[in-house]
């Protein structure tokens, strides 16, 4: 009888003799590589980092603080009110935000008292909702937002959603939430009643061509929040922060008074993360998560610091407003375009074809841009662009639209 052969070890990871590796360039800017070797210009870049892909001091952040302790996702005790006493190096993040909300030159309307950090921009939005939730009293609990709105994936944030596709094949929703039309006063004040607690508003409609909220809506939802003592809650997570020429986008609409702001795109360098800012009466602790999340921390700082360079000069907006422009020039010739909203660096592009088919065509052309509705798309575009890399988004979405005419064209001679 043969004796038993040894079994050889299996490896834990094996990598795949067949796959092709490609020596990729760095990101830099509006600029990145693909798996393939393909260079691509992504009008998206801004909700990595609205200081571009590549910026030094994001990495900068990074490498100093993969070098040290990077917390303890798994230490529930820092969810349970034990804190460490808070010293100024965590003061910087209130402080930056508190700094850059008067960069405009008028004094805003939203002074925030705490600034919370949280692992997931999902997460942000969810604790924003609860605290509105708990800081009222057992009968109000009920939270009204905008149909058609996208507040994340989560549980939470999908019952929060007004669009039905998200809550769809995941079961019965978490109670507690209305939704009524943009815009629509009567309809917004008909819903509210002693269960209320709060309203919550994206100030750009992500599925309609990034049209941003209308200001004078704004300011009615903020005085039928003060008549009926109501939370004002901002889901700016999918909005670049500091891309409106404003370091929040409500407030390049509206100098209103928030009672919390959710905030991600941007500010994270393309890591997950989620920050709430919060006004005295939302603030339970002047700041949360900062040791539990580190990296976040740094940053998050690191942004908001740069950011403070960029907001502060006036050619800020300038610029912004120019691009629009040359955006909306070069696309004009086009008769399936229907209109361009613009705001700051958020730009929507609005047309007859389907958004699908454009998102397909840019991607042929090196170019990504997102959906943002059935027949629109939308670019978030970092601050500061080079001119190279402006030249190359506008010859990228030339290509993209001449190849959609030609497309388009085809498919109605076929007809």
């Amino acid at each position: 009888m043969p004796e038993p052969q040894a079994k050889k070890p299996v490896p834990l990871f094996k990598m795949p003799s067949t796959r092709k590796y490609v020596m990729q360039e760095l990101p830099k800017g509006l600029h990145r590589t693909l798996r393939d070797g393909s260079r691509i210009t992504d009008a998206v870049a801004g909700r990595a980092s609205v200081l571009g892909f590549g910026n030094e001091t994001i990495s900068e952040a990074i490498r100093q603080t993969a070098s040290g302790y990077l917390g303890d996702a798994c230490d529930l005790s820092l969810l349970e009110g034990v804190h460490r006493e808070i010293d100024g190096e965590d003061l910087r993040l209130l402080e930056s935000v508190q700094s850059l909300l008067e960069t405009s030159g008028e004094s805003s309307a939203f002074q925030p008292e705490s600034v919370s950090l949280y692992p997931s921009a999902d997460e942000g939005v969810e604790s924003m909702i609860t605290i509105a939730r708990t800081q009222s009293d057992d009968s109000r609990y009920r939270t009204i937002t905008l149909a058609r709105s996208d507040h994340g994936r989560t549980g939470m944030c999908r019952s929060a959603s007004g669009r039905p596709e998200l809550q769809a094949k995941f079961g019965p929703m978490m109670a507690g939430f209305d939704h009524v039309e943009p815009g629509d006063v009567a309809g917004l004040k008909s819903v509210i009643d002693e269960s209320t607690a709060a309203i919550m508003l994206s100030p750009i409609d992500f599925t309609d061509a990034a049209k941003p909220i209308d200001a004078d809506y704004l300011l009615e939802v903020r005085q039928l929040c003060d008549e009926y003592d109501l939370m004002l809650l901002f889901d700016e997570s999918r909005l670049c922060i500091g891309a409106s020429g404003w370091l929040l986008t409500f407030q390049s609409i509206a100098n209103i008074a928030a009672d919390a702001v959710a905030l991600s795109a941007g500010l994270f360098g393309g890591l997950p993360g989620g920050m709430l800012l919060a006004s005295p009466r939302f603030t339970m602790e002047r700041l949360n998560g900062v040791n539990r999340y580190p990296l976040q921390a740094n940053v998050a700082a690191a942004t908001l610091s740069a950011l403070n360079e960029h907001l502060s000069a006036v050619s800020t907006k300038e610029e912004a407003a120019a691009l629009a422009v040359a955006i909306a020039e070069k696309v004009a010739p086009y008769e399936f375009i229907r209109d361009i909203n613009a705001s700051g660096m958020t730009i929507g592009i609005e047309t007859d074809l389907p958004a699908e088919s454009l998102v397909d065509a840019a991607a042929k052309n090196q170019l990504r841009f997102v959906a943002a509705g059935e027949t629109s798309v939308m670019l978030q575009l970092p601050l500061r662009i080079e001119p190279s890399e402006r030249d190359a988004l506008l010859d990228r979405l030339a290509e993209t639209m001449n190849t959609m005419e030609q497309s388009h064209a085809t498919s109605t001679d076929s007809v």
